[in-house]
């Protein structure tokens, strides 16, 4: 439009014109967005935002408590409180836990002295407690008259036997005979009998270290054990340091052995003498 133009129209303007424009003017809404304080713009989140809100919408605060009736679905004895109703609820006292302490029908029990223990009381306890002489018990004399000072009198449950029955079994008459002894290896003297003793062994067992074997002209290693048994071997073995037996030969006179074999070995050799004849 030509400025021309513009101004014709605004010449033929009503004469109220520049009230409605200076009101429009004064009454136009900021270019600001709109705020709790002062008018301005609506902003998008906030046209958003009522456009979602449904028409005939109400604003609702739920209470803080409210009956339980207001509530369906509910089974009825959240609105009876009737303990009758609930559902798999346990019959047997088993299903409980005795916190209380409850005494069981099994650790129920009888006394037949019943009516003396309901005499006892706490003042009887505490003087039973309080060490107290002979005579100062309540109906106890303050002496003996006669008490047994012979062991004779006792029952011999443990079988013990008088001098006079040692004497008899030994066949003396003076006395115990001084055969009647003790042995603290009883149980060793019990197990010896009337046998040979030829065929029992003494035996020694000794170390020699690899520096002990000597070089012989055969080419093999040997050794000499000097003992004081006084008599010759019947058997020689010998082991290494980690217990795999050993191939050896041996020679014994009364007072040596002479080992024989292929290495220089750390070894342990047993060495077994027959025993002087004895015969009880």
């Amino acid at each position: 439009m030509k400025q021309r133009d513009v101004l014709l129209k605004l010449k033929n303007l009503p004469d109220n014109t520049k009230t409605v424009l200076d009101g429009l003017e004064k009454n136009k809404a900021p270019k600001t967005v709109v705020s709790d304080d002062a008018a301005g713009l609506m902003s998008a989140a906030e046209h958003t935002k009522l456009a979602g809100i449904p028409a005939n919408a109400n604003y609702y605060v739920h209470p803080e408590s409210h009956p339980a009736t207001m509530i369906t679905g509910l089974h009825s004895v959240a609105t009876s409180g009737n303990y009758n109703e609930l559902k798999n609820k346990p019959t047997d006292l088993g299903a409980f836990t005795n916190n209380a302490g409850y005494a069981l029908q099994s650790e129920l029990h009888d006394h037949t002295n019943l009516a003396a223990l309901n005499k006892i009381t706490d003042a009887k306890i505490t003087k039973w407690d309080e060490p107290v002489k002979w005579g100062a018990i309540e109906g106890v004399p303050s002496t003996i008259i006669y008490k047994n000072n012979n062991i004779s009198l006792l029952n011999n449950d443990k079988g013990y036997v008088t001098r006079s029955e040692l004497d008899d079994a030994l066949g003396g008459s003076g006395g115990i005979s001084d055969s009647k002894h003790t042995h603290a290896n009883k149980a060793v003297l019990d197990l010896i009998s009337a046998e040979n003793w030829s065929s029992k062994v003494d035996t020694l067992t000794t170390t020699v270290a690899t520096t002990n074997w000597a070089l012989d002209d055969d080419g093999l290693y040997s050794c000499t054990i000097t003992h004081n048994k006084g008599k010759n071997a019947i058997d020689v073995t010998a082991k290494t340091a980690a217990g795999e037996k050993l191939f050896i030969d041996y020679s014994s006179t009364e007072n040596t052995v002479t080992v024989t074999t292929s290495a220089q070995y750390a070894a342990t050799i047993n060495i077994t003498y027959a025993n002087q004849a004895l015969t009880i």
